[in-house]
């Protein structure tokens, strides 16, 4: 089907082609991109693709003062299509996703020029005249290149809530995430995991972070869940080494690796970054620091409270090795959250990926009042992950 979606969209497109070789439409600006909808080419799969109905789909027209050039983006009512702006030479199987979100083709097209068209127009239907006639729907529009391999295809910032997280990745990459607050929220459809809120929990990126042996879990642009996903152990229960390895050799991390990773939508995986992850160690002796590369991972004791006494940093090895998130500071941010965190509408308690320094089988964990404590690595307590995105 994938390839009969293919063979669609070069039809449509081929109609496109067909009504401005005829000369039906007024496409002569070469600082113009063009957005012509599927609903205007008159062809046998117009309107659906082998999934579904078309929802949003667009042929996109460059003028260069010879001729022209076209590219396709679409999605239908499965969720299926090309999410990105890509050259019909370049469109295959391979740019066909699934997942992508009602809203975004739409808002891409009203958004993203191709070339030097910054300026954006889009034909649309007058339904009391059923005159259709290019609309101008944005100036200086931010553009990607002419070879349309999707690179750079996104949107400007708007919201954290609404905008795709391809949009929300190249912002991040570009520093360009004024419009995102500490605290902002957005849904995430996880499958068979139910949907869950997750949040913007860390924007900043002070000196520290530069220093060798640093966490980058606390570092740059962190988001975190809300609430929590499940619950889980640490590692199966032993009283004399069950938090050997700490958060590296642990069960949870394989767990949220691989079974939570793989339930995210494609296209928030592919906005995820490696973050490499400082971990404290147990009572267990000869055990240092430990270090790993994580898509996602637990939080930290210090990166939610911050100790104003010895209480926490005595149990926590790699105290130093990171910082406090934003979202858990009270200094003065606009949003301000407690370490509470819900699992099916009521608080409970959530691990944290510390090892607790005073024991060979306990790791410290976030109580349902928002408090910290350590209990046992079988412990069947919730799971609450972040994950960094550029």
């Amino acid at each position: 089907r994938k390839s009969a979606y293919v063979d669609t969209a070069k039809q449509i497109v081929s109609g496109a082609r067909n009504k401005v070789n005829e000369g039906k439409l007024d496409m002569f600006s070469t600082d113009t991109t063009y957005y012509i909808p599927a609903s205007y080419i008159e062809t046998e799969n117009a309107s659906k693709s082998p999934y579904g109905e078309f929802t949003e789909a667009y042929v996109g027209v460059i003028y260069n003062g010879q001729g022209y050039k076209y590219y396709w983006i679409s999605r239908d009512e499965t969720g299926q299509g090309v999410k990105e702006i890509t050259s019909i030479d370049k469109l295959d199987e391979d740019k066909i996703e699934s997942d992508i979100a009602s809203g975004d083709v739409n808002t891409t097209i009203r958004n993203t020029g191709i070339g030097n068209g910054k300026t954006i127009k889009v034909l649309e239907k007058d339904e009391s005249t059923g005159v259709w006639s290019f609309n101008t729907v944005k100036e200086n529009a931010t553009t990607i290149s002419e070879e349309g391999n999707g690179e750079g295809s996104v949107a400007n910032p708007v919201s954290f809530s609404t905008d795709s997280w391809a949009t929300i990745a190249a912002a991040v990459k570009s520093g360009n995430t004024d419009v995102y607050n500490i605290g902002d929220t957005k849904e995430v459809d996880m499958g068979s995991f139910g949907i869950h809120t997750v949040r913007i929990a860390n924007k900043s990126n002070p000196s520290v972070c530069n220093e060798s042996y640093f966490s980058e879990s606390s570092c740059g642009f962190v988001v975190e869940f809300a609430d929590i996903l499940a619950k889980h152990i640490m590692n199966p229960y032993s009283y004399s080494d069950g938090n050997l390895g700490g958060w590296p050799n642990s069960l949870m991390r394989n767990y949220i690796n691989s079974d939570i990773y793989n339930a995210l939508p494609a296209d928030l995986k592919s906005s995820i970054i490696d973050t490499t992850v400082i971990s404290g160690h147990g009572s267990i002796t000869g055990e240092n620091n430990h270090k790993s590369v994580d898509k996602l991972y637990l939080l930290s004791i210090h990166e939610v409270l911050e100790a104003s006494d010895n209480s926490i940093v005595q149990y926590d090895t790699a105290y130093s090795n990171t910082r406090q998130l934003d979202i858990y500071k009270d200094n003065g941010l606009t949003i301000f959250y407690s370490s509470s965190k819900s699992y099916n509408g009521s608080n409970s308690e959530w691990w944290l990926r510390t090892a607790a320094s005073n024991s060979g089988y306990r790791y410290l964990h976030i109580t349902g009042s928002g408090f910290w404590n350590y209990g046992s690595c079988g412990g069947n307590y919730g799971v609450s992950p972040a994950f960094r995105i550029g």
